[in-house]
């Protein structure tokens, strides 16, 4: 893998790891521009493109979690954290796990674009967990209706969608 060359897992820095987003996408460009022209292989190639600006976009995102998770001293801090202990430090370092699953993504749709599904599964899981965090409260209503969205059964969408109505209007 690309990212193990460089970087350890105790100091994992965000910057590294866009420029070696920036490097895989500009790889896989350049390992696939004879293909654009084949149109066999053109809609492979659009769908692993859209994958790869979506990873990006959650790669942002998730980037924003880690800068709001950095321990800062605050007044309150002096007060012994017994109700509600401070995790910022295990989430921080979660959230740089998952970065590095996503540049994972990056680098198997870089190996070859029919590995979209992989790539897709790994953006999903990693959005679930970004969605967690993002919406502590909203978080675990969000996430099941991100998943009946993103099934491909239409039966399971329309049950669900059935049952969430009579929820809505009872």
């Amino acid at each position: 893998m690309v990212f193990n060359q460089k970087t350890t897992e105790t100091d994992w820095n965000l910057d590294e790891s866009r420029t070696l987003i920036q490097a895989l996408i500009k790889d896989f460009y350049k390992n696939n521009l004879n293909n654009f022209a084949d149109p066999t292989k053109q809609k492979e190639l659009v769908s692993a493109g859209k994958e790869i600006s979506q990873i990006i976009i959650l790669f942002n995102r998730l980037q924003k979690l880690i800068n709001r998770n950095t321990p800062q001293k605050m007044w309150w801090d002096e007060i012994p954290r017994i109700l509600i202990p401070d995790n910022r430090n295990t989430i921080q370092r979660e959230l740089a796990e998952l970065s590095k699953a996503l540049i994972f993504a990056i680098e198997a749709l870089r190996e070859s674009s029919s590995n979209i599904n992989i790539a897709q599964a790994i953006r999903f899981d990693v959005e679930r967990i970004v969605c967690k965090y993002e919406h502590p409260i909203t978080g675990f209503i969000i996430n099941p209706f991100l998943s009946v969205h993103r099934s491909p059964s239409t039966t399971t969408k329309v049950i669900f969608g059935l049952i969430s109505a009579v929820f809505i209007y009872g």
